[in-house]
């Protein structure tokens, strides 16, 4: 590795330690080496801190919210180009170098994630994710970011916790006209574990809280995002598999209760 890696990933944690050895060890199995790893955790219980320290170059007890997490990640990184991972994702072997591909310091890039895990509502998450595989959609925002377009804007805003990965989109498109987007070909695998309905509610209604703000500032791409008419072009997807769409819109139906209650009641 060069003094100065070419690009710094930055994986976030909180008690994470059955599923970070996974994460962590499909990092080091790129066949890019050129990367920096950096691991910030929020003083995990278990055995989180043991497993990063054996593979991370810089491991950071410090923050609470995964945005913060980040930007203290990216303020601490040397690297041009920084990626942005979460401790339950596994890395196909070829995606850094496949991103090494398409870096350049006006483009950003997006990863396709594909879902698994246990029971039902795993499946409808597996079902949703892959639809969204190659395809344009208003819910998908790039994970790796030129580091001065990163800062530009100041990174990840803590007033929108849960969707600041797309309110950092949307303002950086907002300020670089000639911002690029592209995708690579191979995925990330989302580990969802052992997916409950009521877990992905309760998820939902800790997030609702920020939408308010996300409204108020990108209030043409709240509209798209939260539009059941999103979804018209997957609908040979939903016809193919009936039972997993039933999943997918009563989860998605339920997520866009708890947003509009959040959006709607008084202080």
């Amino acid at each position: 590795m060069r003094n100065k890696p070419k690009i710094s990933v930055i994986v976030t944690t909180y008690n994470s330690g059955n599923v970070l050895g996974q994460c962590l060890k499909s990092i080091k199995n790129q066949t890019f080496k050129d990367f920096e790893l950096i691991v910030v955790d929020e003083n995990s219980k278990d055995s989180t801190a043991k497993i990063a320290k054996k593979s991370a170059d810089l491991f950071i007890v410090e923050g609470k919210e995964r945005c913060q997490k980040r930007n203290i990640g990216a303020s601490n990184s040397r690297a041009e180009y920084l990626l942005f991972l979460d401790s339950d994702m596994e890395l196909s072997p070829t995606i850094l170098e496949e991103i090494n591909k398409k870096l350049n310091p006006s483009t950003s890039i997006i990863i396709p994630e594909i879902s698994f895990g246990q029971g039902f509502w795993a499946k409808c998450k597996f079902f949703e994710r892959s639809m969204y595989v190659g395809a344009h959609d208003v819910a998908k925002a790039p994970r790796l970011y030129p580091k001065k377009i990163f800062e530009k804007a100041s990174g990840f805003d803590e007033a929108v916790i849960g969707i600041e990965d797309l309110d950092l989109y949307n303002r950086i498109r907002k300020q670089n006209k000639n911002l690029k987007i592209e995708e690579i070909n191979s995925p990330i695998y989302h580990n969802e574990g052992k997916l409950r309905y009521l877990q992905i509610v309760k998820r939902m209604s800790y997030y609702s809280k920020s939408f308010r703000e996300y409204k108020r500032r990108h209030p043409e791409e709240f509209k798209k995002q939260i539009s059941p008419l999103r979804y018209l072009k997957y609908w040979k997807n939903f016809l193919r598999h009936p039972f997993l769409a039933f999943g997918f819109f009563l989860t998605r139906g339920s997520e866009a209760a708890v947003i509009f209650y959040s959006i709607l009641k008084k202080d």
